[in-house]
């Protein structure tokens, strides 16, 4: 279960698998470079199994809930891919 750390909008996420905030971070970063229309996610893999969150101070909470859309996906990819056999 990926534990929280932070204070206020500044936020950090510690992620149970080895380079697993590499993975989210870069697969994000390239979703939002080809594909625009898709929500963003400002954030970047501090340590290989930590990643830090940095929202906007005015940001919706449509924007944090399309977000967190992303990153769901991301992190059952990731999960999926680190489960599968092979």
């Amino acid at each position: 279960m990926p534990h929280p750390s932070g204070r206020g909008l500044l936020l950090a996420l510690e992620l149970p698998l080895p380079l697993q905030a590499v993975r989210v971070s870069d697969a994000l970063r390239e979703r939002a470079s080809t594909q625009p229309q898709r929500s963003g996610v400002l954030l970047n893999a501090v340590r290989p199994q930590r990643l830090r969150f940095m929202p906007a101070l005015n940001i919706s909470e449509q924007e944090i809930a399309l977000g967190l859309d992303a990153l769901g996906e991301q992190l059952a990819a990731t999960s999926a891919e680190a489960h599968a056999p092979g």
